[in-house]
Formats: C-alpha cells, sequence, structure tokens
C-alpha cells in the first residue's frame, strides 16, 4: 500500500487523503491507517490495546462501521463482479439480470 500510495502521489493519480477503503468510503478516518515501508508494530500495537483497555471506544469503532456498512455495502458484490469479468472475456451472455 505504501509504494503504490507513493507513486500515486507523486503521478497526481491519488485524490484522497486515505488509503484504506473504509477510510475512503466513510470520508474520514474511522481505523488507524499505516502507510509506512517501516516497522510499525508498535504503533499497532497501541491501537490495539487502547480498544482492549476502553470497551467504550472499542464499542463506538464498531458501532461507526456498522453504520458504514449500513450505508454503502450491497450483497452480492462478488457475485455482480465475476459475471461481469465472465462477460467481458465472452464466456456469457451480456444483459442477464443478476
Amino acid at each position: 500500500d505504501y509504494a503504490i500510495g507513493q507513486i500515486g502521489r507523486r503521478l497526481g493519480l491519488v485524490a484522497t487523503p486515505y488509503i484504506t477503503l473504509v477510510n475512503i468510503l466513510a470520508g474520514r478516518e474511522l481505523l488507524p491507517e499505516y502507510v509506512s515501508a517501516t516497522d510499525i508494530s508498535e504503533r499497532l500495537s497501541g491501537h490495539v490495546l487502547d480498544w482492549l483497555r476502553s470497551p467504550e471506544r472499542h464499542a463506538e469503532t464498531v458501532a461507526q462501521l456498522r453504520a458504514l456498512k449500513e450505508r454503502v455495502a450491497e450483497p452480492g458484490a462478488a457475485r455482480r463482479a465475476s459475471r461481469y469479468i465472465l462477460e467481458t472475456l465472452g464466456a456469457l451472455p451480456h444483459a442477464r439480470a443478476a
């Protein structure tokens, strides 16, 4: 993720302050992002320990993730993607509703 993000930023392809899909969809940082080519284990363990020590903070994060899921999730994405790929490759007829 780090290398792709850096290349995309240098080429002007990345127009979002976030690199993880959850944060991009939320439009804010719901989950910490670790965009780094170095050891981030201490930072990562700090966030995990914070959630373990603060059930309220963990519950709030879970509630925010559930709200995001309700807002943007639509079941059947894998089926739609595979149908699109197969249709594009000519393995399935076009215009069949999923």
